[in-house]
């Protein structure tokens, strides 16, 4: 294999004898537009390489047809020509890279002749939209990238051709709605993200071929509600993203079909409440992060099933109590976090079944006083956030089994005084802060050794 290096251009070359063969590259100073020839070539059929990163390319003539690999990253191409500049054979183009560019649109038929592409990007450019059938050739592609462009929209059976793709990414666009079956025919895509468009609403049955799936990513959308059933053919997704849209509710058994899932994420809506058992067929859940709604109770045992569960988020909702017993299944919990809500006390025993917990964010609620041993069965607590409550006191020995607590956090409070030795079990403790309170005195043996 040979290399031939022209001014940030490299070409991989077949192993011919260069002697007589001599690579022409040119860029026209007047229009900046690229050109490459090849003096004393009459066979090029193994091209199987070109890389180029001018910086001011603008335009790219489809000299490329045979090529296994051609990327056009980091410039500034804006035009793609719809005519071949050379007679060759270029059936054999398996990987296609033109991201990074200011294309704005897409001629059509410009790929028509690239049938063995199986790679093809085109994010970060500035596609407004895209001409029917453009991708119809391209039975062979698996991952397609059109993220960070402007489609506003989707033309009818943009993606009925390509039947063996497993990626498509269109994130980062303008859509505002999906049409109806546009996915229908990708019965082999695993990964699909549309995350930071414009959806207002999805169309039902949106997603029902999609049979194969492991992620899905709406997040940053503008859905106000979702289609009953609109998930219930994702039986292999694993990773579901819905962060920050505008939901207010959530069908009854919505996630009943996902098995699978192991990641949820539905922060930032406007969820006021949670169906009951809304979460039971999720046994495989391990993240759930509800932070950020308008949620003012939980049900009780809204997360009984969830057996697996280690990160759970609820801070900055507006809950106002806990239902006895509603974290009791969560054995495997490590991560809870509950600041920012509107508690005004704790249920006698609720942390009690969490022994793997080694972080409890309980701050800016409305506590008042903690139960007693309130924390006692929280022996992997190392993060322990108290701070901007209404606490007046402390309860004697109430920190005494976390030993492996490292950051303590009770500022901000109405503590007058503290307990004899209340700190005195706190031996890995490194950060203590009690600043914003009413103490009168702080003797040194108040202070854990660990950081004296």
């Amino acid at each position: 294999m040979k290399v031939v290096d022209f001014n940030s251009f490299s070409i991989k070359l077949p192993n011919f004898q260069i002697g007589t063969t001599r690579p022409i590259f040119k860029i026209n100073q007047q229009n900046h537009h690229l050109s490459l020839g090849f003096q004393g070539i009459t066979n090029v059929h193994n091209f199987s390489t070109i890389h180029h990163t001018p910086k001011n390319v603008v335009s790219l003539p489809m000299f490329l047809e045979s090529t296994f690999h051609l990327e056009t990253f980091e410039n500034t191409l804006s035009l793609l020509m719809p005519a071949f500049g050379f007679d060759f054979d270029f059936t054999k183009l398996t990987i296609l890279g033109l991201d990074n560019n200011k294309l704005q649109s897409l001629p059509s038929g410009v790929f028509d002749k690239l049938t063995q592409v199986t790679y093809l990007d085109l994010q970060q450019n500035k596609l407004q939209s895209l001409p029917n059938g453009v991708f119809d050739k391209f039975t062979q592609l698996t991952y397609l990238d059109l993220q960070q462009n402007k489609l506003q929209s989707l033309p009818n059976g943009v993606f009925d051709k390509l039947t063996q793709l497993t990626y498509l990414d269109l994130q980062q666009n303008h859509l505002q709605s999906l049409p109806n079956g546009v996915f229908d025919k990708l019965t082999q895509l695993t990964y699909l993200d549309l995350q930071q468009n414009h959806l207002q609403s999805l169309p039902n049955g949106v997603f029902d071929k999609l049979t194969q799936l492991t992620y899905l990513d709406l997040q940053q959308n503008h859905l106000q509600s979702l289609p009953n059933g609109v998930f219930d053919k994702l039986t292999q997704l694993t990773y579901l993203d819905l962060q920050q849209n505008k939901l207010q509710s959530l069908p009854n058994r919505v996630f009943d079909k996902l098995t699978q899932l192991t990641y949820l994420d539905l922060q930032q809506n406007k969820l006021q409440s949670l169906p009951n058992a809304v979460f039971d067929k999720l046994t495989q859940l391990t993240y759930l992060d509800l932070q950020q709604n308008h949620v003012q109770s939980l049900p009780n045992r809204v997360f009984d099933k969830l057996t697996q569960l280690t990160y759970l988020d609820l801070q900055q909702n507006k809950l106002q109590s806990l239902p006895n017993g509603v974290f009791d299944k969560l054995t495997q919990l490590t991560y809870l976090d509950l600041q920012q809500n509107k508690l005004q006390s704790l249920p006698n025993g609720v942390f009690d079944k969490l022994t793997q917990l080694t972080y409890l964010d309980l701050q800016q609620n409305k506590l008042q006083s903690l139960p007693n041993g309130v924390f006692d069965k929280l022996t992997q607590l190392t993060y322990l956030g108290l701070h901007t409550n209404q606490l007046k006191s402390l309860p004697s020995g109430v920190f005494d089994k976390l030993t492996r607590l490292t950051h303590l956090y009770l500022h901000i409070n109405q503590l007058k005084s503290l307990p004899n030795g209340v700190f005195d079990k706190l031996t890995s403790l490194t950060h203590l802060y009690l600043y914003n309170n009413q103490l009168k005195s702080l003797p040194l043996q108040s202070v854990p050794d660990s950081i004296r």
